[in-house]
């Protein structure tokens, strides 16, 4: 997964709240509700899917842009299988 940390705290809107600055998981594949089935809950869950960043930068990319188009079926299920073959992989090389 990737990490896009809080670069500026000074101007992070958060960072002002007693809690301040957060991370939190962004899903690249979006909205939760366009994947509701098995096969597209496990590709929205896959780590190339995700980002761990800023909740206020989180906040803004959703502000600002629009959901990326649903791929087809076939492309979520190459990329789940791909990702469960890289699993088998890094479990052999313990």
């Amino acid at each position: 997964m990737e990490r896009r940390p809080c670069t500026n705290q000074e101007e992070c809107r958060l960072a002002k709240l007693p809690r301040g600055c957060f991370e939190d998981v962004h899903h690249e594949v979006f909205p939760r509700r366009n994947y509701t089935g098995k096969l597209e809950k496990e590709y929205r869950e896959l780590d190339i899917n995700k980002v761990l960043g800023c909740r206020a930068l989180h906040d803004e990319f959703h502000a600002t842009h629009e959901p990326p188009p649903k791929p087809p079926g076939n492309v979520m299920r190459a990329a789940v299988n791909a990702a469960r073959v890289r699993a088998m992989i890094d479990a052999n090389e313990v």
